[in-house]
């Protein structure tokens, strides 16, 4: 439930104290004037400078932190100058495992001439304490404050030095080159001074704990703002956030300033670095009725547009404040701030299209009435509310509307741009490309009558969970829809929804007569009996009537009827009592057609082996092809996956066109860096971004960032132990979490802010990380939480009563290790179980699968083990918790893995500005390895699916390399990539010609045994064109992918010579 009924200071004041127990477990002190009972190393594991001989480890330390920095690709600030080596020997002491050092570098005016500071720390003194009748001692450890206070030191010298506390701490003040003219970088450090030997008590009474460092001054930015970037995406984020400056960074800890400061004059050490990140929220317009759903009906029509027409007029006059603000502009940024200006020109330009055409064309005023019923009658269902009160963001109206024209108009001039919508995560994305589907889907309906039937809209993404629940989400506005057709009496049959996906989700046949083929009537048949641990995959996708919300069971709601797999709600008040429009078998998709096809992207690698695909595109002349093809979370769209899937885009493409015509693409993201290049590689496009960003990241008319009051803000913390390891801090974080939780229910916190967090989600970076962490959740976390009750938080545990921590708990994971009936039964137990509920989960341990897919309210908690290689992953996985009430993120880091270190010590730089960290994607679909894998893949879809004399298994045989249709294709092909990568038309040329000529004499030597694929065992004699990659062993044709999923499970290295390219084994 969302914490706007009840004020969100519940839940930062819940989260606060997760906070304070995890600094005082982490950093310390329990108390000012404590008195250990424990060695004080064993206590605390944050914030300390250990005495110089520990750097030889001492014995007990894991094997695994017996090592050097490993080295990565970090994000480090250029300072500007290179380091000297004394400061360089500082930072390398203060990146050590158990450093002596600490450190933080930044920014002062040249003519400043002293800086204030001071620093405390804590010291233990160990005594030894005699037992009444007994012949030891027990050790016991005081602590004493050590602190400065504020003191100056004068600017004077490149170095200068002070001993503090009698020599126990070195001082030093580094001059470094200037970062420009006015400004010159500066790095404080302190250093640890004292010796010990490896002796327990030694180590203990040697090291100073709870470090903290303040520095005081007019500090000055050392980032580098105000110099231009020579990319122009680069250059851009640079502009959006030329407010948003670096002023410090640590060295061995982490540094921290007051956020969006005019001046800063203060900066900290930290150990624990916190950073509140602010949501972006869609703005509204309650003055207009024209965001209403219900407004879109004939009698209201000028009324609608008319307020329509007066939104434009508050974006232009928003546009024209920008203009104004152009003579601010610095120079670097002008060519940015003007092409961001016409951005918005041409955005503008495309929505008084859209309006005027409604206004026009009653096909596309109709189809625009039926698209605003479905989706009111589907959000008021979703959201418990009123139909007349079913709303649309503005982004979202305004994207329909921009589209418009390009469905409507097949020559319109954006119809061959990819119209990128960038929105933030749970921003409300699914809607706005959904809405452009309905029309889509009316609107040829309307206008082909008859011709109208077949697959309208393809929508594709890369995971399946993902897939899965998008399905979930789209069948009920589908639902709405054809109950739209039916009262309409529109032509061209059931409009329906399909899902198109691997034999791991749902079967691809409904009946077979091989008995190794898992089918969906066997699996029916398993699922009526309750054999549910015997079922792979299933035919049953919905749990519950997307129409009504009535449940749906194997036994009441599917059956196999005329050799389809059919499904039907039980109840029989419901509109769709006697057939859902839902279908899951790829046999009946084949034979249906479902009118929007929700599919795994690598599911089209099966273009190539199945001749039924041809169903989709309408090549048997029943209908059109798809008109519409929309790409969700686009930033997926990368590496290996996105090289191999834009080589496929290619065929989808031109097997979607008819007369000429190139269908409309639409693409979403939340992060995306460099989009321009990618889609360009992808679909040979340009990308139109909607909605264009205004001269701020903070604002772009359509969006803005949120207070605190308005939008919780996530709360991210850096948790990175000097002396232990990351196993370990699992099980501080996840116990003492366990803890508070505890403490905050005894302390009599409302349950809604408990449910809050006591899911903790653990995201890990690989399956080894995450199954070892499972091992230490169940062995060792419960038994730390109740040692914090018995002992440290021992005071506060009996303030409020608490009781024994239960070593009971609800524990599940989400990886590609679980099945997707496992996933399913997780994510539902996960949105309908909350506290106090037994049932309700403690812990999820899930690895990237959790970074799409996932949109459960309540989820608040997140433990991110190791900072994740790409920024946009990052954002995607962290976005899952705290997106209706305020959230936390807690990231382990590793201080001797040099990215983990990196992160840690620039955290707040780094969650100040987290889009503009957004790394460019790598996309290369016509690199000469990718072409060598696909290539002739795409040439053979092409073929069997636009020529019907090659299309049967058998008609492989009767390719001939001088048939007209042949040379065709591949001139159409050839042409097409030349038009995405013209530098590698040679060749592609060359693979194309290579694997024709190998097809011709397979055909003309073998013609009674060649074929496409080998279907059955009893085919020994039968040659096969396409030939399984695990199968390929010495076959001369080149192996053909059934999935696009693992192609970069191995790679060559290749020497290019002048003709080819030789593989160095």
């Amino acid at each position: 439930m969302e914490g706007k009924g009840m004020a969100y200071e519940a839940y930062y004041a819940a989260r606060d104290k997760i906070f304070d127990f995890i600094n005082r477990d982490a950093f310390g002190p329990v108390c000012v004037d404590e008195v250990l009972h424990e060695p004080p190393l064993d206590t605390y594991v944050c914030g300390i400078l250990w005495p110089k001989r520990s750097q030889e480890l001492p014995e007990g330390i894991p094997s695994d932190q017996q090592h050097t920095e490993v080295k990565e690709k970090t994000p480090d600030f250029d300072f500007g100058g290179e380091i000297d080596e004394e400061q360089s020997d500082i930072i390398r002491e203060a990146n050590q495992f158990r450093p002596s050092v600490m450190a933080i570098s930044f920014a002062l005016p040249n003519q400043t001439s002293e800086l204030k500071f001071s620093f405390s720390a804590g010291q233990y003194v160990h005594h030894d304490i005699p037992v009444k009748g007994k012949d030891y001692m027990l050790h016991e450890y005081s602590r004493v404050s050590l602190t400065t206070g504020s003191r100056s030191l004068l600017l004077r010298k490149n170095i200068s030095k002070q001993e503090l506390f009698d020599g126990k701490v070195l001082l030093q003040l580094v001059r470094r080159k200037e970062i420009d003219e006015n400004t010159t970088l500066w790095t404080i450090s302190f250093e640890n001074t004292k010796t010990a030997s490896k002796k327990e008590i030694a180590q203990n009474t040697a090291a100073l704990f709870q470090c903290q460092l303040v520095l005081h001054g007019d500090f000055r930015p050392i980032d580098n703002s105000g110099r231009s970037s020579n990319n122009p995406e680069r250059r851009k984020q640079d502009f959006l956030y030329r407010k948003t400056h670096s002023y410090a960074v640590g060295h061995g800890c982490s540094a921290t300033w007051e956020a969006n400061a005019v001046c800063v004059n203060e900066i900290r050490s930290t150990f624990l670095p916190r950073a509140a990140v602010s949501q972006m929220i869609a703005v509204t317009d309650n003055s207009l009725k024209c965001f209403r759903m219900s407004s879109w009906t004939n009698d209201k029509k000028e009324k609608s547009l008319v307020e329509m027409s007066i939104y434009l007029q508050k974006y232009a006059a928003w546009s024209e404040n920008l203009q104004k603000q152009c003579d601010k502009v610095t120079d670097v940024y002008q060519t940015t701030a003007q092409d961001i200006l016409s951005q918005i020109a041409e955005c503008q330009e495309r929505l008084h299209e859209g309006i005027e055409l409604l206004r026009t064309n009653e096909v596309a005023w109709q189809a625009f009435c039926f698209m605003n019923k479905a989706m009111m009658r589907q959000s008021a269902k979703k959201r418990h509310q009123s139909e007349q009160t079913a709303s649309w963001y503005p982004f979202q109206l305004c994207y329909v509307v921009m589209c418009i024209p390009d469905i409507v108009n097949l020559k319109s001039k954006w119809r061959n741009k990819v119209d990128l919508l960038w929105f933030p995560t749970g921003g409300g994305k699914t809607e706005a490309y959904l809405g452009v589907a309905a029309f889509t889907i009316f609107y040829r309906r309307l206008i082909r009558g008859e011709q109208g039937r077949g697959v309208t809209v393809l929508m594709r993404y890369t995971l399946r969970m993902l897939t899965a629940q998008q399905f979930e989400r789209a069948a009920a506005l589908i639902c709405e829809c054809e109950l739209i057709r039916r009262q309409e009496k529109l032509s061209g049959g059931e409009i329906s929804i399909g899902l198109w996906v691997g034999s791991d989700v749902t079967p691809n046949h409904v009946i077979s007569d091989r008995d190794e083929v898992e089918t969906a009537a066997t699996i029916l048949e398993k699922l009526k009996q309750n054999m549910i641990d015997e079922v792979k995959s299933s035919p049953v996708q919905l749990s519950a009537c997307p129409y009504c919300n009535t449940p749906l069971l194997p036994g009441n709601a599917y059956e196999i009827k005329n050799k389809q797999f059919m499904a039907h709600c039980p109840n029989n008040q419901c509109p769709f009592h006697d057939n859902l429009p839902v279908v899951t078998v790829d046999d009946d998709i084949y034979d249906r057609r479902p009118t929007l096809l929700i599919g795994t992207i690598d599911k089209f690698a099966r273009l190539a082996w199945e001749e039924k695909t041809e169903a989709i595109f309408a090549e048997d002349g029943i209908g059109y092809p798809p008109e519409l093809l929309i790409q969700d979370e686009l930033h997926l769209i990368s590496g290996p996956l996105g090289s191999i899937s834009g080589l496929y885009e290619i065929a989808i493409e031109k097997l979607c066109m008819k007369n000429g015509s190139q269908p409309k693409i639409l693409a979403s993201t939340a992060t995306l860096c460099n989009a321009s290049e990618q889609i360009q590689a992808l679909y040979g496009r340009k990308p139109f971004q909607f909605p264009p960003s205004g001269f701020s990241a903070d604002d772009s008319f359509f969006a803005r960032t949120a207070t605190k009051e308005e939008r919780p803000e996530r709360m991210y913390m850096g948790f990175c132990e000097t002396g232990g390891s990351l196993p370990d801090a699992v099980v501080r974080t996840f116990g003492v979490v366990k803890f508070a939780l505890q403490y905050l229910i005894k302390s009599g916190t409302d349950e809604q802010v408990v449910d809050q967090f006591w899911t903790n989600v653990g995201y890990f970076n690989s399956l080894k990380d995450l199954g070892s962490a499972d091992t230490l959740i169940i062995d060792r976390v419960c038994a730390y939480a109740e040692g914090l009750r018995k002992h440290k938080f021992i005071k506060e545990a009996n303030e409020v009563g608490m009781e024994p921590i239960s070593k009971e708990y609800e524990y599940g994971e989400l990886t590609s290790r679980k099945s997707t009936r496992e996933i399913t039964a997780i994510r539902n137990q996960l949105d309908q179980w909350h506290y106090p509920s037994t049932a309700a989960l403690n812990y999820v341990l899930s690895s990237n699968m959790l970074s799409v897919g996932i949109d459960i309210n309540r989820l608040g908690l997140m433990t991110v083990y190791g900072q994740p290689k790409a920024t946009a992953e990052y954002i995607q996985a962290t976005s899952r918790v705290g997106r209706s009430n305020p959230g936390m993120v807690i990231v382990l880091l590793h201080m001797l893995r040099s990215r983990d270190k990196s992160h840690y010590e620039q955290f707040q730089t780094y969650h100040q500005a987290l889009n503009k960290m957004v790394e460019p994607t790598s996309v290369t679909p016509y690199a000469c390895r990718t072409m060598d894998k696909a290539l002739h893949a795409v040439f053979v879809i092409l073929i069997r699916h636009q020529c019907p004399e090659f299309r049967s298994n058998r008609a492989a045989a009767m390719f001939r390399q001088n048939n007209a249709s042949v040379q065709r294709i591949k001139q159409e092909l050839i042409e097409m990539i030349k038009v995405r990568s013209a530098e590698t038309v040679e060749y592609a040329e060359a693979i194309l010609d290579d694997f024709i000529e190998l097809w011709h004499e397979a055909a003309v030597n073998r013609s009674a045994h060649f074929q496409y694929q080998l279907l059955n065992k009893s085919e020994n004699d039968t040659e096969a064109l396409l030939i399984p990659a695990e199968r390929s062993g010495n076959a001369i044709f080149p192996p053909t992918m059934n999935s696009m999923r693992n192609v970069d499970t191995q790679s060559g290295v290749f020497l290019k010579g002048r003709d080819k390219y030789e593989k160095i084994n």
